[in-house]
């Protein structure tokens, strides 16, 4: 039987797209649809009088919506909206709203190994302060997790694997209960997810390589052995970036590695009152 095809058409820097995107996706999970359809992305442009490089992101919000205070007020409803459809929206770093070539991840070979290194050291301590509040209900959602992940990978879907790989990795960081190491997470893990995906979309990683190390991160957990908990989330939190590290030994860290979302149009008009 074939797929129903789903079309989605968003400009990736619109918070609400992304927001209705994952509401679908869970959807279609707790339909047990999500292996029945193909999403197919469409691009649109809600700025297209911006300029390539994009502006200080102040200073667009403000004269488009009258006041910083208010765009502030906008941002604090997207990033509640945000966290009650298991996303994180990280305002306060944003500086540039972006447009048509804009740099969604670039990173050096050397910045990758040190975020890879960061992301390691505050994972192991994310987890262990997990182990001793997860229970029943708190594995059952990682298990659930953890089979989201399987079913992208079993799709051949690089942007959805890369999202459940993101999403199993988030809810173990929320279960350590540790809003810092949480917000750390986020800002050195997020770009490592973003770059790694379009890397692997592009044939230098197998996609079936995501998946390696958390069945093993779900049992170390359920143990609660403090020396195993720590080997499997060292081993898991680099194991999936050494064959990158690999293949780009020997390169120069300058200029950097980067991926670019090249597929905008500027043939789509925005609507006047797009946010």
């Amino acid at each position: 039987m074939d797929k129903l095809e789903i079309q989605i058409t968003q400009d990736f820097i619109c918070p609400w797209c992304w927001i209705g995107e994952q509401k679908l996706k869970d959807a279609l999970v707790a339909e047990d649809a999500a292996s029945k359809v193909r999403l197919v992305f469409m691009p649109y442009e809600l700025n297209p009088g911006m300029a390539k490089e994009g502006m200080d992101r102040k200073q667009y919000r403000s004269t488009k919506f009258g006041s910083w205070s208010r765009s502030q007020a906008m941002d604090a409803h997207v990033a509640e909206a945000g966290r009650a459809a298991g996303l994180a929206f990280n305002y306060d770093v944003v500086t540039r709203t972006p447009n048509i070539g804009s740099t969604v991840t670039r990173l050096s070979v050397k910045e990758v190994r040190e975020r890879v290194e960061l992301r390691t050291i505050l994972e192991v301590k994310a987890a262990l302060e997990a182990r001793t509040r997860m229970g029943g209900p708190e594995f059952v959602e990682l298990e659930r997790r953890l089979a989201a992940l399987d079913r992208a990978v079993a799709s051949d879907s690089y942007f959805e694997a890369a999202q459940a790989d993101l999403q199993f990795h988030r809810y173990i960081w929320h279960c350590s209960g540790n809003e810092t190491i949480c917000r750390h997470l986020e800002l050195v893990t997020v770009p490592l997810f973003a770059f790694m995906s379009i890397v692997r979309s592009q044939g230098l990683e197998r996609l079936v390589n995501t998946v390696e190390g958390h069945r093993p991160l779900v049992d170390a957990l359920r143990s609660g052995d403090v020396a195993q908990i720590r080997v499997e989330f060292e081993r898991g939190a680099t194991s999936a970036y050494g064959r990158f590290l690999r293949v780009a030994r020997g390169m120069p860290c300058s200029p950097p590695s980067a991926c670019w979302i090249r597929c905008r149009s500027r043939s789509n008009p925005a609507p006047q009152n797009a946010a």
